[in-house]
């Protein structure tokens, strides 16, 4: 009887996985990503160079055969910084996500179950972040305490949760009126029960499509104050701070090598992380999978 009841689960989970699997644009991202993490994660394997080792013999070298993709300004490899660099921006990208995900879905489903004053307070904190343009409380709070890698994880991930709080806290608001929750009470089911055995679960599809979407913010969030030189300090590399070498009118018209690539990068791993949050989407979503 039980493995009968598993049966309509497991056919839709088929389905959403073959849905996706259809989605070449989807697929195609996601290998691209699988890539990206991979030579990050190998750069020391695959870097002829330290990310920070410098050759000032090489002072902004044009991609050659010692530099593959040049040098710096101060004659650091930059094929080199690039490997290093992706597993910094996407470390952050994906630590900010999960400081949202928690913020977002234990606040939401709180004020979504609960309402009355719990729902006020928390819907009352989302809204005063919200209304407030991110990157000048960000500016303000990195001024404060200090620029660095981990501190902007933080920033980034208690400053973007309230987007996922009201995705969460909407879906749960009509979740909680169907019957099967009302039957869950009537059986003695606590209110933690019910919120992580039905609650959790059936929030977890749009959950997981705005979380995907979240890595790619945390990257261009991470890319942008690296670049105003409020993230990721040198000598450690990120896509971001090597970026900030564009802000030169000489880099941009005569060194292309020290920008061009990074900013490719950024671009590349965005695009793909959000066909691929399309793709989840699309292939979640009951509607479209009818």
């Amino acid at each position: 009887m039980k493995k009968d009841q598993n049966k309509p689960l497991e056919k839709s989970e088929h389905i959403a996985l073959y849905k996706f699997i259809h989605n070449k644009t989807a697929v195609i991202s996601a290998v691209i990503l699988f890539l990206l993490a991979a030579v990050s994660v190998l750069a020391p394997v695959l870097a002829s160079y330290g990310f920070d080792t410098t050759d000032l013999m090489n002072v902004r070298k044009a991609p050659g055969s010692l530099h593959i993709l040049g040098t710096d300004s101060v004659g650091r490899d930059v094929f080199t910084r690039i490997l290093y660099g992706g597993r910094v921006s996407i470390l952050v990208g994906i630590s900010a996500m999960l400081i949202q995900l928690f913020l977002g879905t234990l606040l939401g489903i709180a004020a979504g179950y609960y309402s009355g004053i719990l729902d006020m307070i928390f819907s009352r904190i989302a809204d005063a972040i919200m209304c407030f343009p991110f990157f000048v409380i960000a500016m303000s709070v990195v001024a404060v305490i200090g620029p660095g890698t981990f501190k902007l994880v933080f920033v980034i991930g208690f400053l973007m949760w309230p987007k996922l709080f009201r995705i969460v806290r909407t879906e749960v608001m009509e979740l909680k009126e169907n019957d099967y929750i009302a039957a869950a009470k009537a059986m003695g089911m606590s209110s933690g029960e019910i919120m992580i055995k039905h609650l959790l679960p059936n929030v977890m599809s749009p959950v997981l499509v705005s979380s995907t979407l979240s890595v790619a913010q945390g990257i261009i969030l991470e890319a942008s104050l690296s670049f105003l030189g409020l993230g990721v300090q040198p000598p450690l590399a990120s896509w971001g701070n090597m970026l900030s070498d564009a802000q030169s009118m000489s880099v941009l018209a005569n060194n292309w090598w020290m920008w061009v690539p990074p900013g490719i990068m950024v671009a590349l791993t965005v695009l793909a992380i959000n066909f691929v949050g399309e793709g989840l989407r699309d292939a979640l979503d009951p509607k479209v999978r009818g």
